[in-house]
């Protein structure tokens, strides 16, 4: 397990400073943010919360899991790496986002077809 929390279900009004102080009680917080719409700069409800090692971030799991916050019930769980998801490909142009399996024309058909526009 790492030490890298994943806190979902947060009010549109909690503050980095209150997942901190909520965290704390569980170890010690070396960071903690708070994910912000790009466009409205407002929070999308979740954030992250890295703790000071494996241990405080399983008790931190077990201990605040489910605990309201701001009238909500937080959802705690161990961060994982996010997934690449498709956009520009070096040297290739616009990716256009083909899925693998899929019934559409793939990626390599569609750079054979129409190149790199």
């Amino acid at each position: 397990m790492g030490n890298k929390l994943f806190v979902g279900n947060l009010t549109f009004s909690a503050l980095e400073m209150d997942l901190t102080d909520l965290f704390s009680s569980c170890g010690t917080v070396v960071s903690s943010k708070i994910i912000l719409d790009r466009e409205t700069k407002k929070s999308r409800g979740f954030g992250f919360v890295e703790m000071e090692d494996e241990t405080q971030a399983a008790l931190a799991i077990e201990k605040l899991n489910g605990r309201e916050l701001g009238g909500r019930a937080l959802r705690i769980s161990e961060a994982t790496e996010r997934k690449r998801r498709g956009g520009f490909v070096k040297d290739q142009g616009y990716h256009a986002n083909f899925q693998h399996g899929s019934k559409e024309k793939s990626y390599r058909e569609h750079q054979t077809n129409y190149g790199n526009r």
